[in-house]
């Protein structure tokens, strides 16, 4: 059985073309679980339309949750033994929950797991935008500990990883949690393909940084970060790094936390350093390794700030 969490939140204007991209899936969920986080919009109509139609399941809160509150509770209601999660206003390329699936699914269910695919960054009306908008270093859990990107709305989990991530905590973001939870305890799994649209719109805090332009040279640049693994200040991944170490110990194989010590150890250097210290590490393959490393020279040499 598989399930769908959706959080919404004001999501009237993009969300019925997201659960329309939902429900003509070439595997249509078994049941799509809403919490609607106290909209002041058309959201509910929309969500009542829906249940008619289709059965869509919805709870509206009483107070306000939040994200990553309000992704929780969403999760916590799915009966399914499969999980997928998804926004309000992105668009799903019919194979989507298919792929995720005949993936997830070559691992046992009862070892957690996790997997991602990517995504096209698009404006409101669906137009690429010359941006990264997902995860394109490959699938190595051990890139995922140096820098913790899994795009929630691509991610599709198993139920047994579902004990070790609720309640989510609030020292991180859902996605950067679940991502290192899969990568430290079970499998983090890759699907080199774009399966959706990723919407930057008017709503959106990153959508007035976007450039249409595919030759606007700062923002290529700026991208950089989608190769560089330890990309972000020493505050942001290496804390989120000794916050797992501390939340999941005793439940990490001895094996990878001699990982997690090397990859701390990575973002307690200096940026040059730090490309030393990624090249040796076992795991990644050399082109990976060369990609990464030419990335963070580029950043160095332009002078990118690191940016969360």
């Amino acid at each position: 059985m598989i399930s769908l969490a959706m959080p919404t939140y004001n999501g009237e204007r993009f969300l019925r073309e997201q659960l329309d991209s939902i429900y003509n899936q070439t595997i249509v969920p078994d049941e799509v679980i809403v919490v609607d986080d106290c909209s002041t919009d058309g959201t509910i109509s929309i969500l009542e339309e829906y249940k008619k139609k289709y059965g869509l399941k919805y709870w509206v809160n009483e107070k306000n949750l939040g994200y990553n509150k309000n992704f929780e509770k969403a999760i916590s209601l799915c009966t399914g033994d499969y999980i997928a999660l998804s926004d309000q206003d992105d668009v799903w390329f019919p194979q989507k929950i298919e792929e995720s699936y005949n993936r997830i699914i070559e691992y046992p269910s009862d070892e957690p797991s996790l997997v991602s695919s990517h995504s096209i960054a698009v404006d409101e009306n669906l137009t690429p935008l010359p941006i990264v908008a997902s995860d394109i270093q490959g699938g190595d859990w051990r890139l995922n500990l140096t820098r913790y990107y899994s795009q929630g709305c691509t991610l599709m989990m198993n139920r047994a990883l579902l004990k070790y991530i609720l309640p989510f905590p609030d020292e991180m973001i859902y996605d950067a949690y679940i991502g290192l939870t899969a990568s430290l305890i079970g499998n983090r799994l890759y699907i080199p393909k774009n399966l959706m649209f990723y919407r930057f719109h008017g709503a959106n805090s990153y959508a007035g940084e976007v450039s249409k332009s595919p030759f606007f040279i700062f923002t290529r640049l700026c991208e950089l970060h989608a190769y560089v693994p330890f990309w972000y200040k020493k505050d942001d991944q290496y804390r989120f790094l000794l916050f797992m170490k501390n939340k999941l110990k005793g439940k990490i194989s001895p094996e990878r936390e001699l990982v997690m010590d090397k990859v701390i150890r990575i973002f307690e250097v200096g940026k040059i350093r730090r490309m030393f210290l990624f090249l040796s590490l076992k795991g990644p393959s050399t082109y990976q390794k060369i990609k990464i490393s030419i990335a963070l020279i580029l950043k160095t040499l332009f002078f990118i700030e690191d940016k969360y």
